[in-house]
């Protein structure tokens, strides 16, 4: 259980000290360390080669972090042939929690390590990246990665990594460097197959600089300040203690609402409609697609259709955007749409679409220009068409307390309980901002999975050894 694969050579075979000189007949070896695959058929020629055929090799790396180490809990991947994973067994049994076998021989089960690391040293990265992010945005870091590691952004490490970075603590549980030999392990692994990895290359040279500034003996997660300017090496764990000023879910006495505009019914939008309905509120619905607006009529007598933008807006207090863009958004509000003229005093937008943040303070700024006392809730959403159509999405939003008082009601019945309502602080702006993080890391996370199951050839079959 040795770093690296130079290392376990020396181990092995050093002239004066290597162990293998010192085992007796018929033993095992079983290499826990992550190192290429090529590197165990090495071993294996090394050994045949000093005619040591006698000696069983397990190609056996582990995962789990030194914590589950400790506790025997690691999960442990192994390959090799049927006689020497028989004598490992009970080793292997004793070390791990998940013990799957490898079909293959030895080196598949490092192959397969390699890929785990792909995506864990890239997500760390891009854990990194969006918290340095979130920061530098001014957002309270620690209520990003609440809400994060509830929506579709979150993954193992950026659930486990991230508490380092909001507590500014960087005693090594994995030191920095090991994924700077890890990530080697992957780029020149796919270099031999002649495989791009654009993903993994980008991550390996973050990796690199973060090693080359000095914080290679470091924790991992200490890799989020190759994101922040030297005076603010610390911002995500100052911005994880500002005092939070409101509730994450409304609390204000919330306003009965007659009718609710609705103008973007597709796959999320009518199934977000359609839970409206389902609380019993009156909802008038318009989309550009008219196949849209006919299943909408489906909900029954509260499904109101509707002409046009204006026409939804039209005697609405509550109107909801869930267009494509800020484009179509700022056309629906005040280009041939017209919607907020046709509005009445003291409604409120509920803006869903992802958009930048500047544009929804923008368009906050423009609806209050209007001088009609409107007022703008800044409210992506996160789930998905089933989550949507169930009344179960996790809605992200922001903006004034009035606001809020008056659509709070629409807010519940999209979301189905206030743990899926997630309000952050800072205003309009604020939430889309959020938003935007998650995308960030979701996005990574999926072309991260596509880059690594198109590296790994090998058809491998989970088989728990118990």
């Amino acid at each position: 259980m040795v770093a690296t694969a130079e290392q376990a050579d020396s181990v092995f075979f050093n002239a004066e000290s290597g162990c293998v000189l010192g085992l007796p007949q018929n033993a095992t070896i079983l290499l826990c360390s992550t190192v290429p695959a090529a590197f165990l058929d090495e071993v294996r020629s090394k050994l045949d080669n000093m005619s040591r055929s006698d000696i069983s090799l397990v190609d056996c790396p582990v995962s789990g972090g030194t914590a589950r180490a400790a506790e025997g809990t690691l999960t442990i991947l192994a390959a090799g042939t049927n006689e020497a994973l028989s004598k490992a067994d009970q080793l292997l049994r004793d070390m791990s929690e998940k013990l799957y076998r490898i079909p293959g021989s030895i080196g598949a089960a490092s192959n397969v390590k390699m890929i785990n690391q792909l995506l864990v040293g890239t997500h760390i990265a891009a854990a990194s990246e969006a918290m340095g992010l979130a920061a530098l945005a001014g957002l309270n870091t620690r209520e990003v990665y609440d809400i994060i590691v509830n929506a579709a952004g979150n993954s193992w490490a950026f659930e486990n990594r991230v508490p380092h970075m909001l507590n500014n603590e960087w005693t090594p549980l994995s030191a920095l460097n090991i994924f700077v030999k890890d990530m080697g392990i992957v780029t020149s692994s796919a270099r031999k197959l002649g495989f791009p990895v654009p993903l993994a290359s980008a991550a390996e040279q973050l990796w690199l600089s973060g090693a080359n500034a000095g914080y290679g003996r470091d924790d991992d997660a200490g890799l989020v300040r190759m994101f922040l300017s030297p005076e603010k090496k610390a911002l995500v764990a100052e911005k994880a203690q500002l005092t939070q000023e409101i509730e994450l879910t409304p609390v204000s006495t919330p306003k009965e609402i007659e009718q609710v505009g609705f103008i973007g019914l597709g796959a999320m939008g009518s199934g977000m409609a359609s839970s409206l309905i389902k609380a019993g509120m009156r909802v008038k619905g318009y989309d550009a697609y008219g196949p849209s607006i006919e299943r909408f009529t489906n909900a029954g007598e509260l499904a109101i259709p509707a002409a046009s933008p204006a026409d939804a807006a039209k005697n609405s207090h509550v109107l909801i955007l869930m267009v494509q863009n800020a484009k179509q958004a700022e056309d629906v509000l005040f280009g041939s749409g017209n919607a907020a003229g046709a509005l009445p005093s003291g409604a409120t937008v509920i803006l869903s679409s992802t958009v930048p943040p500047s544009f929804t303070r923008a368009l906050s700024d423009k609806l209050a220009a209007v001088g009609r006392d409107f007022s703008l809730i800044d409210a992506p959403v996160s789930g998905g068409v089933a989550r949507a159509a169930s009344g179960q999405l996790t809605i992200i939003c922001s903006g004034s307390d009035a606001a809020f008082q008056n659509v709070t009601p629409a807010i519940n019945a999209m979301a189905g309980t206030p743990k899926n309502i997630c309000r952050v602080q800072g205003g309009v702006g604020a939430a889309s901002s959020v938003k935007l993080i998650n995308q960030l890391l979701a996005g990574v996370h999926i072309a991260a999975a596509a880059e690594a199951m198109v590296a790994e050839p090998h058809y491998c079959i989970e088989i728990y050894v118990y």
